[in-house]
């Protein structure tokens, strides 16, 4: 008989009435067929109510499906009702499903820059797909209905989001954050009678707690003394109340259940049905017997679960991107920031730097440098060559590999690791003629063990055979936390017999920063070379002032003075004309002592926020602007955010430079994001406006209305309209306005 004349199996593309007459014998209660809760019975018998035709379909759509299953012989069934059912079955089959929904998103891998290759399903029924590069996913064409979002790759967290889409919704930003797996253990020893022949079972309960923490993969292991394995019914229950079965009555008259699933046993359930839920709560273990004459006791159960931070991507708010203060000297006085994580059921962890007004490096190994202590070579000598490496990153990229490639010629007899870091770099193991030879280090979590500012030394013992200069290549490679670059490929080389005179900067070569008042070595190798001249740019090479002249040895220590600049050189000379400057520029900068952050590191938790307070002191400093970064570094998506401090000293008996024209000076930085400064000239007092247009000539916001003292004017534009939402990128204008003069300039924030 028809169970569902609406349903597509029973009317397209032919209506089937019933009831249609199967002549065959035999057919007992053995034979009926009942649909689970998740399928549908579309055909059923005149008599009893077990059904004929069974269908299932994944997901919201009636015109197409998964699975048909006929609870008959097939071929019993009349025959032309037998074509036409069969008809509507492979087109339902064949249907293709298509929605007016649709999901995206991004998904991130914490750490990394590239985030392609993330498998994403939409589950029930919506299919999968792999992420591009930026995170980024989508899923077209779903129905109406609720999906689970997951978001899985080998060796990291799986995250999961649950959504449900109205009929014509396209669900956008629809993000998660995956962590690098970690594992926890625990093990519970209940010696617990299994009582004989009672399906009620026992369970023990163990709890765990990790806040946040979503799981990625499952191991259990089992210890039951029990004298007929074919008793026993064996289930894991998650704290989200997920079952899945372990042990499902087999093994006969084995004796007891003794190992790990699924490494050792196989799981009668699919473990991988937790991979996605919260961790915390408490995990049961249920075991009970089936079966008459048997006894047991379940002695020991362990949980070995991989886990991360996947879930829903945190994301940080600053209630303003910039902060001017303006104090007298020897005075005090703070500010708030609040931070807000608006990304519900997500924890934000930061932390808080305060660094001065120069050119943040982004998180990279730029300058990062690889430097052999021999410059010549005997051949058919045995020694050995002590290389030295140095992490040049300013921010937290760290080093994780070195890869030397020894040249034909340089046989490795042995190798040390690389010691002085955080941790070890190890060795290989790699020996031999014309070799590349590794040195790894990695945490737990995934980063590298050579932090910024640290040098790791490593002894290699080698042979070196013909003669010739020796061009040793080599690789750094930092975390991939944060920007490019994260590789470094450069050489050194081994002089080999006599060769040209020459002089070469060890350092700074290159992403260094010295402080003011530190003691800074210069220091440089070669061959031949004479007495040493050092210069000093604060400009990139425009200009040279002299630091020392006729240096004998390899190094120079310089106290350092300032001004601060980000593109400073050392340039070398000698008597004889050889010459060489860094490689690239390095950082002088001034120690901050007149800003303070409270706090400099913690968490928040979905919807709630936090203030960073900003404390100021001006104790012996001059009248002056001085400015600052505020650096928030956090696992949110963009990973940074930056609030520009400015702080005016003014007063306490100290006249102000008044100005003797009007002048509307270029912002700067510009491009900026996500502030900038506009400086400018007032050389009597007035009614002064300053305000910020977009393209069309729209008031963006009002920076300055009012009347101001003749004096040299600083302004911080946070990037926000008058309503404090933070605008989109793109070309600006601001206009100054006073009593008898106005000017325009352009400016462009870029995102």
């Amino acid at each position: 008989t028809v169970a569902d004349a609406a349903h597509y199996v029973m009317s397209v593309p032919n209506v089937i009435t019933g009831p249609i007459t199967v002549s065959y014998a035999g057919y007992g209660d053995q034979d009926s067929a009942t649909p689970t809760a998740d399928a549908a019975m579309v055909g059923g018998w005149t008599e009893g109510s077990s059904a004929s035709v069974i269908t299932y379909d994944s997901n919201p759509a009636p015109q197409g499906g998964q699975y048909v299953g006929l609870c008959f012989n097939y071929s019993a069934m009349d025959v032309e009702p037998r074509q036409q059912l069969l008809q509507n079955v492979v087109t339902w089959l064949l249907a293709l499903e298509t929605g007016n929904c649709s999901v995206s998103g991004t998904v991130t891998l914490q750490g990394e820059t590239n985030h392609a290759g993330i498998t994403v399903e939409a589950l029930p029924g919506g299919g999968s797909t792999v992420t591009a590069a930026d995170g980024s996913y989508s899923f077209p064409g779903l129905y109406a209905g609720s999906y689970s979002i997951r978001a899985s790759k080998q060796l990291w967290s799986v995250g999961s989001v649950d959504v449900t889409l109205e009929d014509g919704q396209n669900m956008t930003g629809v993000d998660m954050l995956l962590t690098p797996v970690q594992e926890m253990a625990d093990c519970s020893q209940p010696a617990l009678a299994i009582p004989d022949n009672d399906p009620a079972g026992v369970s023990d309960i163990m709890n765990l707690s990790l806040p946040q923490a979503t799981v990625a993969n499952v191991e259990v292991y089992v210890d039951v003394t029990h004298t007929w394995q074919g008793d026993l019914l064996v289930n894991l229950t998650s704290p989200e109340g997920t079952t899945v079965v372990l042990h499902n009555r087999t093994g006969g008259s084995d004796d007891n259940i003794l190992g790990w699933y699924p490494t050792e046993l196989t799981p009668a359930g699919d473990l991988g049905l937790f991979a996605g839920e919260m961790l915390s709560g408490d995990w049961t273990l249920f075991i009970s017997d089936n079966a008459g004459a048997d006894t047991g006791t379940l002695n020991e159960w362990c949980l070995n679960i991989e886990y991360g931070g996947g879930g829903p991507a945190p994301a940080l708010e600053l209630s303003t991107g910039a902060v001017a203060i303006t104090l007298a000297p020897d005075a005090t006085g703070s500010e708030v920031v609040t931070m807000t994580n608006t990304v519900p059921e997500s924890v934000l962890d930061y932390t808080v730097q305060i660094l001065p007004t120069v050119p943040m490096a982004n998180r990279s190994i730029a300058g990062s440098t690889l430097t052999p202590d021999l410059t010549e070579y005997l051949p058919g000598t045995t020694a050995d060559l002590v290389l030295t490496v140095y992490n040049a990153s300013t921010d937290a990229e760290w080093l994780k590999d070195i890869f030397v490639t020894f040249p034909a010629g340089v046989t490795v007899n042995s190798a040390s690791n690389f010691v002085g870091g955080s941790e070890d770099a190890v060795w290989d193991g790699t020996t031999g003629e014309d070799v590349i030879v590794n040195w790894h280090g990695e945490t737990s979590s995934g980063w590298g063990v050579i932090h910024g500012d640290e040098t790791a030394v490593a002894t290699i013992n080698v042979t070196f055979g013909g003669g010739g200069d020796l061009v040793f290549d080599f690789q750094l490679d930092g975390d991939i936390y944060g920007a490019d670059p994260h590789t470094i490929n450069d050489s050194f080389t081994i002089i080999g017999g006599s060769s040209d005179p020459f002089i070469s900067v060890s350092a700074p070569n290159g992403g260094e920063v010295l402080w003011v008042g530190d003691i800074a070595t210069i220091s440089w190798n070669g061959m031949d070379y004479g007495l040493v001249d050092v210069e000093l740019s604060r400009d990139n090479g425009a200009s040279w002032s002299s630091l020392a002249t006729a240096i004998s040895g390899e190094s120079y220590d310089w106290t350092v003075t300032g001004p601060v600049s980000a593109d400073c050189l050392v340039r070398l000379s000698d008597d004889t004309g050889l010459t060489d400057t860094s490689e690239a520029v390095f950082t002088i900068s001034q120690p901050l002592t007149w800003v303070t952050a409270t706090p400099v590191a913690g968490s928040i938790n979905g919807g709630d926020s936090s203030d960073l307070e900003l404390a100021f002191d001006t104790t012996s400093m001059a009248s002056d602007t001085y400015t600052a970064f505020v650096v928030i570094t956090h696992n949110g998506s963009t990973a940074q955010d930056v609030i520009e401090l400015t702080l005016t000293v003014s007063g306490g008996g100290t006249a102000l430079v008044v100005p003797t024209s009007y002048e509307l000076k270029n912002n700067y930085p510009n491009p900026f994001n996500p502030s900038t400064t506009i400086e400018f000239a007032l050389p009597q007092p007035g009614n002064v406006s300053l305000v910020v247009y977009d393209i069309a000539g729209r008031v963006v916001n009002t920076l300055v209305s009012g009347n101001m003292e003749a004096a040299n004017h600083s302004v911080v534009w946070d990037g926000r309209d008058t309503g404090g939402r933070q605008v989109s990128s793109g070309v600006y204008y601001y206009r100054l306005i006073s009593d008898s003069f106005k000017d325009t300039r352009k400016m462009m924030l870029v995102k």
